[in-house]
């Protein structure tokens, strides 16, 4: 079964009811696609009980715990440059 990692744009996406999304979203998932978001991409976008789409959303995925991807995703930032993995810019 084929999976799809979401990132924050996505979650953004949904949480502002983005119309691509959600149909990318339904055609995705009626094809039995496995949405996952990393634990740490959940950090980037969650910030409360108010978010009702989003939650609808983190309820129908798999939340792949940062413990899981840590160290591959480490690995691959090495290999591509980049240091910055989970980035926060809060108000």
């Amino acid at each position: 079964m084929a999976g799809i990692t979401l990132d924050a744009g996505a979650l953004i996406a949904a949480e502002r009811n983005d119309r691509d999304f959600w149909a990318f979203y339904k055609d995705a998932t009626r094809e039995g696609v496995v949405m996952n978001i990393p634990a740490g991409v959940l950090t980037q976008v969650w910030r409360g009980a108010a978010q009702a789409r989003l939650a609808q959303l983190i309820n129908s995925c798999y939340v792949v715990p940062l413990d899981e991807v840590a160290v591959p995703v480490g690995v691959e930032a090495l290999a591509a440059g980049n240091c910055v993995i989970v980035s926060d810019h809060a108000p």
